[in-house]
């Protein structure tokens, strides 16, 4: 590698779960170290920890425009209200 390479990764988003404020991320490359990172959302919107694959395993409907794999919001400006 240069100086100013990028480096592209790829990752199966239906194993993650949403980021929130407060969460420490980390990725390392073996030979290239570890970038740590801080998530801030000055908004503190939150979700339920569930992974996307979670979600459509339990979704009761899986149908076009249902988006059974989104974690809804929880908390936030965008939380549905009851």
């Amino acid at each position: 590698l240069e100086p100013g390479d990028i480096i592209a990764t790829g990752t199966n988003h239906r194993g993650l779960n949403p980021f929130m404020d407060g969460d420490k991320i980390e990725i390392e490359t073996e030979g290239l170290g570890r970038l740590t990172f801080n998530v801030k959302d000055e908004l503190k919107r939150k979700w339920e920890r569930r992974t996307r694959l979670q979600m459509h395993e339990s979704a009761k409907e899986k149908t076009a425009g249902n988006y059974p794999d989104i974690t809804p919001q929880a908390e936030g400006k965008y939380a549905k209200t009851a």
